[in-house]
C-alpha cells in the first residue's frame, strides 16, 4: 500500500480547500445581504409559522455556510502531518468506511460508463 502522499495532489487538495473558503465567503456575503428576520418571526417559526423569502434563504445559507466550511477544514485537517504520520494507528469510522466504499463504487461506475458497450449513451436519472 502506497503510504506516500504527492506534493502535487496535496497542492491541489489545499487549493481546493482555499477555493472552499472563497465560496464560504461569497455565500457569507449573500446572506448578510439578505434582511434578518425580526425575533417574533422566528419566534412563530417555532410555532409551525410560515417562512418568509428571506428567512428560509438564511438559514439555506448558513447550512451551505456550515457545510462548506466544515469540508474546507476537513480537507486542510486531513493534510495535516501530524495526523497523516499517525493514520496506522487510527481505526476509521463508518461515516469514513461508507465513504471509501462509496468513491470506490463511483470509480467503478465512471469506468464502466466509459468502456465500450458502457451505460455512456443511456441517459442518466
Amino acid at each position: 500500500m502506497d503510504n506516500v502522499l504527492s506534493p502535487d495532489i496535496a497542492r491541489q487538495i489545499l487549493e481546493q480547500a482555499e477555493a472552499l473558503e472563497r465560496v464560504t465567503q461569497i455565500l457569507q456575503e449573500a446572506q448578510d445581504a439578505l434582511p434578518s428576520p425580526a425575533p417574533d418571526e422566528v419566534a412563530l417559526l417555532r410555532e409551525g409559522g410560515c417562512l418568509s423569502i428571506a428567512a428560509y434563504l438564511i438559514g439555506l445559507l448558513q447550512r451551505v455556510i456550515l457545510s462548506t466550511e466544515n469540508a474546507a477544514s476537513d480537507l486542510r485537517a486531513g493534510l495535516d502531518a501530524e495526523t497523516l504520520a499517525v493514520l496506522d494507528q487510527m481505526r476509521p469510522s463508518m461515516v469514513e468506511i461508507n465513504a471509501i466504499e462509496s468513491a470506490l463504487q463511483e470509480r467503478r461506475d465512471a469506468v464502466a460508463l466509459r468502456k465500450p458497450g458502457g451505460r455512456s449513451d443511456e441517459k442518466r436519472s
